[in-house]
């Protein structure tokens, strides 16, 4: 994925790591992206370990230099401790860093991928996905999941979600799952007629039903679906009645 940066810890932290680090730094996400001073507890606990493939020098804002940062994730891990390096002015921290065990797929694995693919290019077309291969273990999933997970606009509590599990196939059901609510909220238009809108709305879920069962997820998984589906319609339902008020 690739990232924008100003602050100036961070361009302090990425400059030591590609000095001392063999370009190896450690990810921590922010609770509140507005805040620009955080502390050690405004951090959530997931992290990931990450290889800095490539910094651009981007035109200042305000004064202030930026850079595009290319970063390639390696392993995910739980933060342990984090510290603010007052003589270098950037964060330091340690992790339980957890690798993926790399093992045999599950058969259905490579539809379910195939599917998620197709409702991404279909559905979302500014985002191109450069992995189109098959995959063919669970380092392989790992890779094709998180490319695409990078590419989406997903709230900080659903990035979570996905980095908190090691294990490749079941944050492509969580994947699959988000990506199906992001499909039914970006169809749904405010400003359109409200029946117009519940059939483009109803149409959407009905697809995603389709894709569901033709995909044949494990049992645990469609249990999951078939739960934020409901919700989803519950969701719009109560839209339409507060709409009528």
């Amino acid at each position: 994925c690739d990232v924008d940066v100003g602050r100036i810890f961070t361009i302090n932290a990425i400059n030591t790591s590609k000095a001392n680090y063999k370009n190896r730094i450690l990810v921590a996400f922010q609770r509140d992206k507005d805040t620009m001073t955080p502390k050690p507890g405004d951090f959530y606990s997931v992290c990931v370990e990450a290889e800095i493939v490539q910094v651009t020098q981007l035109p200042q804002e305000d004064g202030q230099q930026r850079y595009k940062v290319i970063l390639s994730g390696i392993s995910r891990g739980v933060l342990k401790e984090i510290v603010f390096k007052d003589d270098a002015s950037y964060y330091f921290g340690k992790a339980d860093i957890r690798p993926v065990i790399v093992s045999v797929l599950s058969d259905d694995i490579a539809a379910t991928v195939n599917a998620l693919r197709e409702a991404v290019k279909t559905h979302f077309s500014s985002v191109t996905l450069k992995n189109t291969a098959t995959p063919e273990n669970t380092a392989d999933l790992s890779a094709i999941v998180d490319e695409i997970a990078s590419k989406l606009d997903m709230s900080n509590v659903q990035k979570m979600e996905l980095l908190k599990s090691n294990d490749p196939e079941k944050r492509l059901e969580k994947l699959f799952m988000i990506v199906s609510e992001l499909i039914v909220q970006r169809q749904t238009n405010p400003s359109a007629p409200q029946a117009e809108d519940d059939d483009i709305v109803g149409g959407e879920i009905k697809k995603i039903e389709a894709t569901m069962k033709q995909v044949n997820l494990p049992p645990d998984a469609l249990k999951i679906a078939e739960q934020e589906l409901r919700r989803i319609k519950m969701m719009r339902s109560e839209e339409r009645r507060v709409g009528k008020e």
